[in-house]
């Protein structure tokens, strides 16, 4: 995993890992149904995180027997569904074909940050 933003790939690793976790034994779960961004229903979705703080914290208290309704909160307000075609141009080193992309689904705003601050340059999907 690469790093992001202010996170080191180890650090996003060990975050996702006690995600997986929580999600597993049920105690956190995510409407998989559509991409946030774009709508798409057909792919297969994937969580995208804009704080991994925030999902390694509350997803260790979670396991340790539980979280306050305001960190619940503030771990739901850091993840998003997408597909892959969206995820891949948060993580883009292509930001203005990004800010294009997102402008055009009226969604700029929701993921700017993310977009503007990302260090992990991939590659953009044509």
């Amino acid at each position: 995993m690469n790093d992001f933003k202010i996170w080191s790939g180890t650090f996003r690793a060990r975050a996702s890992r006690y995600m997986n976790k929580a999600i597993a034994q049920g105690l956190v779960s995510f409407d998989m149904g559509r991409c946030e961004l774009c709508g798409e229903t057909e792919k297969r979705l994937q969580i995208h995180s804009s704080d991994y703080g925030v999902e390694l914290g509350v997803s260790k208290k979670l396991l340790a027997g539980g979280a306050t309704p305001e960190e619940l909160e503030q771990f739901y307000s850091a993840h998003i569904i997408v597909c892959p075609r969206c995820h891949l141009r948060i993580h883009s080193a292509n930001k203005e074909a990004a800010e294009a992309y997102f402008r055009n689904l009226n969604c700029w705003d929701r993921v700017k940050d993310d977009v503007l601050e990302n260090t992990d340059n991939l590659q953009s999907p044509q």
